[in-house]
């Protein structure tokens, strides 16, 4: 990163005046996390679950369980989370195999998504985004036996 910005401007990196290669290349190394300035209530949780573990009703039961009282316990209170498993029509492709987690406060959610950003889970380093509240009432429609 050091060497990159020394560089800047040079033209060693591939054309002369390429500071704005090297701003997008530090700027992608930089960022640590969801856009906190894209913040809503929903907290996308990526690749936290497994194709077996989507694949299981008990599994998918036990994972919303656990994911809420861990939410609730360090974030804030959670209104709703939909596990978007595959297989159901109508789920916008984005979301499918993710979790959502809706917050009842924008600064639980950002606390949210900071803190499970690239954490750990059963192997697997899970990432977090937001999304638009707006989709939370379209996927509690397709998936109504979800909890909460």
């Amino acid at each position: 990163l050091e060497v990159l910005m020394q560089c800047a401007g040079t033209g060693i990196l591939g054309n002369e005046g390429d500071l704005g290669v090297v701003t997008g290349v530090v700027s992608s190394l930089i960022q640590d996390g969801p856009d906190i300035e894209s913040a809503t209530e929903v907290v996308v949780i990526k690749h936290m679950m497994s194709p077996a573990e989507l694949a299981c009703d008990a599994e998918c039961q036990e994972i919303a369980e656990d994911t809420i009282a861990k939410c609730e316990q360090d974030f804030g209170k959670v209104v709703c989370l939909i596990i978007c498993r595959p297989g159901q029509a109508h789920v916008p492709l984005e979301f499918v195999g993710q979790c959502l987690v809706q917050f009842a406060e924008v600064s639980s959610a950002i606390k949210a998504a900071q803190g499970l950003n690239r954490v750990k889970f059963d192997a697997r380093t899970v990432y977090t985004e937001f999304a638009e509240v707006s989709i939370m009432g379209k996927l509690q429609g397709l998936f109504p036996d979800q909890p909460v």
